[in-house]
């Protein structure tokens, strides 16, 4: 008896100091307006939450005494003890704007601002605090809340895509737990996802805190935007000293950041550098519509002190946007409850990059109540119950769509949008035929072309998609073509298919009687061949038919580690120009006839077959993947990636080949990103090797920009078969991108939001001599294109250049 006495004591103490209440209230200015996304921290804690942007809040934690910090950028902060010992506790704070104070002002010899060499000593401190810890995890709760006024408009917000609708069209929150691992690995697992209006999908939500201490903070579509304390700070910014305040024992100097050029990619407002330490206290910065080419940015970004580790770490990101295409949208994170001993923890796999834990969809309401960090506004509250009455029950144990990748088009967007022509003249266009099945069409510029060979053609290519996340993908794409002149009729079919979730791998079966051009791959788009034939004389696509059957495969073998096999016979035969058609006058014609002609000799070959044997594989050090519920999300890898891959001929060709490729990229300080690929392939026989089987490159003799590759090497004055060898060949691409570095300083063209880029090309085959072009570009030009110099040179003595035009829209 006094046994089951004492258990029951100790049963009743273990409730009671498990129990939980709650502080809420409201937080205002002085004035009695609501201070959106205030901080509410336990002192000297990374514990805390976020106001909502009503200013409302609510903190649950164990029945105890507390001393919390009320803290909101630009206002003093406020200490308040809190006793939660006999139940929940309801208290409004008002915040007072902060009241500067200024120090002795010392002017350098040069009359700088004193804000200068505050900034200068911070940006001495800025890697130190960038790459400050190693080993530790950490929560995050994200909202992310959007509307407009029209449908149709498109933006990404920190990963999240949103395509909107009038009024109030995505409301999502998550709650994930972010580990580090090293300096090199960051791995966000998603424990609870909610998503208005839509429970068969996770938040494609991401905990992202925009890192000041680095040199580049914010990317909007290609624009990098400066920290003010980055190491080319000083080319971008002007700075003010307003003075400085108080707050727990440290002196907080308040600085004015203001570009020095108003579309330059760099904020204005303030920067709070803590005196001494010059650690980051906090950040609240816009940016305008000219410098952003997006719509006005509001951010602010907060750091907190933790008085164990005499430390300070990141806490929250309020980021709001009011975007020049109508929509609105606002972003929160609050990143809290750090952990620096993860010893215990179960190691995680390195590359993960992403996760979703089992049932975070499923949370039911009662979860969300009573574990959301940030209260809901009435707005918000109002928009999940509306949705609700409008949702279909949803079966937890159905499975989920978790393909963030995926882009489906609802089937009621496609009914109300209705049809185009303008849409079908120059977009593709993609519909549900069933909650499986979706059919993608091609432009009707795109099926509409013509060559000398074929005359005008049309060539129907409808791609039909199983997209369903819980099974494998596959895709169906037949292919119909007519050429009226040559008055021939071709048809091939291709399927591929998903073999599984979690190790990405596909086959792939292609066959059918169809065209294809001499060099294996689209050495020029039919577009651009239809435009130089038909109204400039010149017929550069070479092409050939074949009677075809083809089986390809790949897989992953383990991360980073894939292999590709593939088999192909053919019988091919050579074809003959059966036009000379072009609105140019005849006299003016530059039609050649339909063969490769290689280092100055026309290659012909009669009707042959020949049965090829491929193998490659790829190995990209270091991988980074998602791993979501049903599938592998591969991403991208920091390292060198080495391809290595070797091809057998026989039957009526009887040859070998090698060849390996090594790409990679790196950033030079703040002068922008650099990538490099080499290439090296040779035959190791090549008794019978037809024009189709040489090594060809990817050339271009247009004045559009060539986007195609070769062995992943591209060029833009290469003549496209004069190179082409069966012996042996080295190349590689070099190119270099400014980071808005160069052309932001110059006036009229920083306008335009274009950057700089250098590029030099080089090729060398056993057949000819050294081939070398170098390029200058200006790229990005108002969002839509590219304008390059190319100039080349060879050890012929022979060179040439010409201006290269690349068009952005639709990519």
């Amino acid at each position: 008896m006094k046994i089951l006495f004492s258990l029951t004591l100790l049963l009743f103490a273990t409730v009671v100091n498990a129990q939980t209440y709650s502080i809420s209230g409201n937080i205002t200015d002085n004035k009695g307006e609501p201070l959106p996304y205030t901080n509410v921290i336990i002192t000297g804690t990374s514990e805390g939450t976020s106001a909502n942007f009503q200013g409302e809040y609510l903190l649950d934690l164990p029945k105890g005494k507390y001393s919390l910090t009320y803290q909101f950028i630009g206002f003093e902060s406020q200490v308040r003890e809190i006793d939660l010992t006999n139940g929940n506790v309801e208290l409004d704070v008002s915040l007072k704007e902060e009241v500067l104070s200024l120090k002795e002002i010392v002017v350098n010899a040069n009359g700088e601002d004193p804000a200068y060499d505050i900034i200068r000593n911070a940006q001495k401190k800025r890697k130190d605090y960038l790459n400050e810890f190693k080993d530790y995890e950490h929560a995050a709760y994200t909202k992310i809340f959007a509307k407009a006024e029209r449908e149709g408009a498109n933006m990404t917000l920190f990963g999240t895509p949103l395509e909107s609708l009038p009024g109030i069209f995505y409301l999502s929150e998550s709650m994930s737990t972010i580990r580090f691992t090293g300096q090199d690995q960051r791995t966000e697992t998603l424990t609870a996802s909610l998503i208005s209006g839509d429970t068969s999908k996770y938040s494609a939500n991401k905990a992202n805190f925009l890192q000041f201490y680095g040199n580049r903070t914010l990317r909007i579509n290609t624009l990098s935007f400066v920290s003010p304390i980055a190491n080319d700070a000083f080319s971008f910014y002007e700075y003010e000293f307003e003075g400085f305040f108080m707050e727990n024992e440290h002196l907080i100097n308040k600085i004015k950041v203001t570009p020095k050029y108003p579309s330059l990619p760099a904020y204005s407002g303030h920067i709070y550098i803590i005196e001494d330490s010059w650690r980051i206290y906090g950040v609240h910065v816009f940016t305008s519509a000219t410098a952003s080419g997006v719509g006005e940015i509001e951010l602010k970004v907060a750091y907190v002190e933790l008085d164990e580790k005499n430390t300070w770490v990141p806490f929250s990101v309020d980021f709001n946007v009011e975007a020049s295409n109508s929509i609105d949208a606002y972003y929160h994170t609050v990143q809290s409850d750090y952990n620096f001993d993860i010893s215990d923890k179960a190691p995680l796999p390195t590359g993960l990059r992403y996760r979703i834990a089992d049932g975070a969809r499923s949370k039911p309401d009662e979860f969300w109540s009573s574990s959301r960090p940030i209260p809901l506004t009435e707005e918000e509250a109002g928009t999940y119950k509306k949705d609700a009455l409008f949702q279909p029950t949803y079966d937890i144990n159905s499975n989920p769509a978790i393909s963030q990748s995926d882009s489906t088009v609802n089937a009621d967007s496609v009914k109300r949008r209705g049809f185009s022509l303008a849409s079908a003249l120059l977009n593709e266009n993609t519909y549900n035929l069933s909650d499986q099945w979706s059919l993608t069409t091609q432009s009707i510029f795109n099926q509409i072309n013509f060559n000398t060979v074929e005359g005008a053609v049309i060539n129907i290519r409808p791609r039909f998609e199983r997209t369903a996340a819980s099974t494998r993908k596959s895709i169906v794409i037949p292919e119909i073509r007519y050429g009226f002149s040559s008055m021939r009729f071709y048809a091939k079919v291709s399927v591929e298919h998903e073999l599984n979730l979690y190790k990405p791998g596909k086959i792939s079966f292609a066959g059918g009687h169809y065209i294809d051009q001499i060099s294996g791959f689209q050495s020029i788009s039919p577009l651009n061949n239809t435009f130089y034939s038909l109204v400039l004389g010149e017929n550069y696509m070479k092409i050939f038919e074949k009677t075809f059957i083809e089986v390809k495969y790949k897989k992953e073998l383990f991360n980073g580690f894939d292999l590709t096999l593939s088999s192909e016979y053919a019988n091919r035969s050579p074809l003959s120009n059966s036009t000379d058609f072009s609105f140019r006058k005849e006299e003016n014609l530059n039609y050649t006839a339909n063969t490769a002609v290689i280092n100055g000799n026309e290659l012909d070959f009669t009707a042959n077959s020949v049965f090829k044997l491929g193998a490659m594989i790829t190995f990209a050090i270091g991988r980074t993947y998602n791993e979501l519920p049903e599938r592998k999300e591969i991403l991208n890898t920091i390292y060198p990636i080495i391809q290595l891959g070797y091809e057998y001929g026989g039957d009526e060709s009887n040859y070998q080949f090698i060849w390996t490729n090594v790409q990679d990229s790196w950033r030079i300080g703040t002068a922008g990103i650099s990538s490099l690929t080499a290439s090296y392939g040779r035959f190791l026989q090549n008794t019978t090797v037809f024009a189709t089987e040489f090594f060809h490159f990817s050339g271009n003799r247009t004045v559009f920009q060539n986007n195609s590759t070769n062995f992943n090497l591209r060029y833009q004055l290469l003549d496209y078969y004069d190179y082409s060898t069966s012996d042996e060949f080295f190349g590689a691409n070099y190119r270099h991108r400014f980071d808005g570095s160069v052309l932001s300083k110059l006036p009229l063209i920083r306008k335009t939001k274009a950057s700089l880029a250098l590029s030099v090309n080089y090729l060398k085959t056993t057949d000819k001599d050294h081939y070398v072009e170098a390029g200058i570009g200006i790229e990005n030009i108002l969002g839509v294109f590219n304008v390059s110099y190319f100039r080349s040179f060879s050890n012929e003595n022979t060179t040439s250049d010409g201006i290269v035009l690349g068009i952005l829209v639709g990519q």
